[in-house]
């Protein structure tokens, strides 16, 4: 007899399910409790110096449906979670940052071990990348024009096109899966 989170993951990799369209939930600089519908849905979150949308407090729960949080940072500084952020029951998370994802060093990683029912971390464009995932999900860093440093995670997957670039994988915590490096520009 199958659990209940393995049902659920089934029933949302069906076609019918992964598609369907739900709403779209824009975060606001007020403190947000969003609640998504049983279809996919798609929240968004902006950083930035003086509007920010994805703040502290923020509560996501995507419910059912295979839902997406598309994270924008567009500060020049490096990318951190908001404190007291939680994020539920949405299973993939798109980052695009214009400075780094996360700081070196412990404690201070882009860290999305705490997302219940998260299965994909996609970081598409940043300088550094520093973070921390759950085993239960896979992370994918490309565009990234800088070091690469991943801790946990499932199959961690990663594209490199910069020269002489790190890419440090589970350096604290291994992966539980397969990792996958395409460094087209070694130096």
């Amino acid at each position: 007899c199958s659990s209940d989170l393995e049902l659920k993951t089934k029933v949302d990799a069906m076609p019918d399910n992964a598609t369907v369209t739900g709403e779209t939930f824009n975060l606001t600089t007020s403190v947000d409790a969003l609640v998504g519908s049983d279809k996919g849905d798609l929240f968004k979150g902006i950083v930035d110096t003086t509007n920010s949308t994805l703040t502290a407090l923020d509560s996501i729960d995507g419910k059912e449906g295979k839902d997406t949080l598309n994270i924008l940072n567009a500060k020049a500084a490096a990318l951190k979670l908001p404190a007291g952020l939680v994020v539920k029951n949405v299973e993939i998370v798109n980052v695009k940052s214009a400075a780094d994802v996360g700081v070196t060093g412990a404690g201070n990683s882009f860290d999305v071990s705490g997302f219940t029912g998260l299965t994909d971390l996609n970081i598409t464009q940043a300088k550094d990348v520093f973070l921390t995932a759950a085993a239960t999900t896979d992370v994918n860093v490309s565009g990234a024009t800088g070091a690469v440093a991943v801790d946990g995670g499932k199959d961690v997957t990663v594209t490199d096109a910069t020269a002489n670039t790190n890419i440090t994988i589970g350096a604290t915590t291994v992966n539980a899966g397969k990792i996958t490096v395409t460094d087209t520009n070694q130096g």
